[in-house]
């Protein structure tokens, strides 16, 4: 039932999008210079991958002068996930970014009105979440694409009992994975690259 009324949601608001305008679809992302502007980073379980890559932009971009902030959802229903992911934990240990994170905030999942509400989504690895976007949210995530409000990124889960897959789902899990090691420097890559990105644009937009 949870998932038929996304869906539903979802076909009215994309029969919503259809008549407005496609600036006023994309403004979010095109005037990232007016207001305070949200990422949502997306992953499986809202544990890890982009626990992580929320609580490194919310750091980086607060050196910045941008108006963008950060926050992370999940798309798996249901499961027992608790805080934050070890992974991610340690990794911020280690960075010393410790005393920016809520480590009692649970996974929260994604909704209708976060797709409606971000200026930009990105979802941590295409070959796992876009099927499962497309299961929840029918067109809307295509759609989303095109206006490039919705980027994939190409990050893997970490291998074993340990990712959020097994936790939710149990048995053997089938997908590629990457370590920890390696999962959360791609991560701090991507954050990074993508508010060098965000500077860029900005700057541009104020020598026009």
């Amino acid at each position: 039932m949870i998932r038929q009324a996304n869906q539903w949601s979802a076909l009215m608001l994309l029969r919503t999008w259809s008549i407005q305008s496609v600036v006023t679809a994309t403004n979010h992302h095109r005037n990232m210079e007016d207001n305070i502007n949200q990422v949502i980073f997306i992953c499986t379980g809202n544990f890890y991958r982009s626990r992580l890559s929320e609580e490194l932009f919310n750091y980086y971009i607060s050196e910045t002068d941008l108006p963008w902030k950060a926050t992370s959802r999940g798309i798996a229903e249901g499961g027992e996930l608790k805080g934050i992911s070890p992974v991610a934990f340690e990794y911020l240990d280690r960075r010393g970014l410790l005393p920016h994170v809520d480590p009692t905030r649970s996974p929260m999942m994604l909704r209708v009105s976060d797709l409606e509400e971000a200026g930009l989504l990105i979802a941590l690895n295409r070959e796992e979440h876009e099927p499962m976007l497309r299961e929840k949210f029918g067109q809307i995530p295509k759609f989303l694409e095109k206006k490039d409000r919705l980027r994939y990124w190409n990050v893997c889960d970490v291998p074993g009992e340990g990712n959020s897959f097994f936790r939710f789902f149990g048995g053997h899990d089938m997908r590629t994975t990457q370590s920890p090691e390696s999962g959360t420097e791609h991560i701090d890559f991507a954050v990074r690259a993508l508010i060098h990105e965000l500077e860029a644009i900005h700057a541009a937009g104020h020598k026009d």
